[in-house]
């Protein structure tokens, strides 16, 4: 039985993203996101004018809900040290990394979104080298702390699920005080 009612187009991308991070990139197909939706093409059709547009707003839609949002969220904080702990808190408590790797892997061989992937984490490693440049650090202790932070939150997905929401930011908190002490 088909759904009745029309589904956003944000309702799409959060499905398709899911599919990406638990199924796969092979799964990522017209065919399997109108079975998964309980719908017909021409609901997909009603949002997406092609897969390549599909495919750009996906990108796009990851990119403002996994990050530009957050960094604008995080602009009124100024204190670095406190913005940089917030945001990590916010990255665990909402899981905003389970979508990378995946992403990162697609955006790999699907050309139409490689550029917009690479743009988006080179952004966030942008935003990351201000923040510990704010916080006092340069050179190659900057750098490493910027790597240490983008390599760890995009495995932090995979890496604690088992712990409680208290035991993640408690690790959180070792993590920030880590990375913010000379």
């Amino acid at each position: 039985m088909k759904n009745k009612h029309r589904l956003s187009k944000e309702a799409w991308l959060e499905k398709s993203l899911e599919i990406l991070a638990v199924e796969g990139a092979r799964k990522l197909t017209i065919d399997h996101l109108v079975k998964a939706m309980g719908v017909t093409k021409g609901s997909f059709y009603w949002h997406f004018k092609t897969r390549a547009d599909f495919i750009i707003c996906l990108v796009e839609y990851w990119a403002d809900t996994h990050t530009q949002s957050l960094v604008k969220e995080l602009g009124s904080i100024s204190d670095p040290a406190k913005r940089l702990l917030k945001l990590m808190q916010i990255l665990s408590e909402k899981n905003h990394s389970q979508f990378d790797i995946s992403i990162m892997n697609w955006g790999e061989y699907e050309s139409v979104a490689k550029k917009k992937v690479q743009a988006v984490f080179d952004a966030r490693m942008e935003f990351l080298r201000s923040v510990f440049r704010e916080i006092g650090f340069k050179g190659d202790e900057l750098e490493m702390r910027v790597h240490t932070m983008v390599f760890f939150q995009t495995l932090e997905c995979c890496q604690y699920t088992k712990l409680s929401k208290a035991n993640r930011l408690d690790y959180v908190k070792l993590r920030h005080k880590m990375l913010i002490t000379p």
